[in-house]
């Protein structure tokens, strides 16, 4: 672990995890969402397929949505809003706002790094994902934008379209149970549902976390589909924090944004120090 992050509590690295992650990566599920006769009739009757869901979710680059977060940790609540902007293969950008109006923080990761940037009082935290607090072993930003875009993936591997032998797959009614042939440290199971051809659910175990992303109410738009809502969760033991994501405005190739931050005339300072600036997770 990185020798400046060891005296920042178990309970704040995971609430921090979820702010860093855009979502902490349990068994959470979420209600299924019934599509409209429109989805259905639009659904093939074939029987679901690993090939057909390791399509990726959209053949666009960018994805950029408004959204609320509920994020919780133990007793306590924290409903933010913001925005959420993604470039495949570049980075990953989380703006939150206050009032849904003035953007006071994100984070912004990219396939090398993790900035937390504090907009109000012009402050940035950098750190590889190595650095990162309690899960650092175990991700990296392939598997992150995976699990953003609702897509397979296998652990140390970016892409998966000729590796499709390495899962092993057992139908389940209307549904599709996925596993890696080989698990490895960071061990992880999906769950495809048949009403849309996408994946339901993520699960993730690694060391004692356990982790699930679950995906529903899924929007059309220009012919692809997209998750509405996203509840992520984290825990371990007696610790359990969770963000449920929804998104509104949901739009593809949209490239009028930054794809990174103007840091230059910020003060950096470090992942201990920032963190323990975050009031709300004292």
């Amino acid at each position: 672990m990185h020798p400046m992050i060891t005296k920042v509590p178990s309970l704040k690295i995971v609430a921090a995890g979820l702010l860093l992650l855009t979502a902490a990566l349990s068994s959470c599920v979420t209600s299924h969402i019934i599509p409209s006769a429109e989805e259905r009739s639009a659904v093939p009757s074939a029987p679901l397929s690993l090939a057909s869901i390791a399509q990726p979710l959209s053949n666009h680059t960018d994805v950029t949505a408004r959204m609320s977060v509920l994020a919780s940790y133990g007793d306590k609540q924290l409903p933010l809003k913001g925005n959420l902007r993604m470039r495949r293969g570049e980075v990953i950008q989380v703006a939150f706002t206050a009032m849904g109006m003035v953007e006071i923080a994100r984070v912004e990761l990219t396939p090398k790094k993790a900035y937390l940037i504090d907009r109000v009082s012009k402050q940035y935290a950098e750190a590889s994902f190595k650095e990162l607090p309690a899960v650092g072993d175990y991700l990296n930003y392939s598997l992150i934008e995976a699990l953003l875009w609702n897509e397979l993936f296998l652990p140390g591997q970016d892409d998966i379209s000729s590796a499709l032998s390495q899962f092993t797959t057992e139908n389940k009614g209307s549904s599709l149970l996925i596993v890696p042939q080989k698990q490895q440290e960071l061990k992880c199971q999906f769950t495809a549902d048949n009403d849309y051809r996408h994946l339901r659910q993520a699960r993730l175990q690694f060391g004692k976390w356990v982790s699930t992303w679950d995906y529903a109410a899924y929007q059309r738009i220009d012919a692809e589909s997209f998750p509405a809502s996203i509840t992520a969760t984290l825990e371990r033991e007696q610790q359990r924090a969770s963000a449920e994501f929804t998104f509104t405005n949901i739009a593809f190739d949209d490239t009028s944004w930054l794809p990174r931050t103007n840091i230059s005339n910020y003060s950096q300072v470090s992942l201990d120090d920032f963190l323990s600036r975050l009031s709300f997770l004292k």
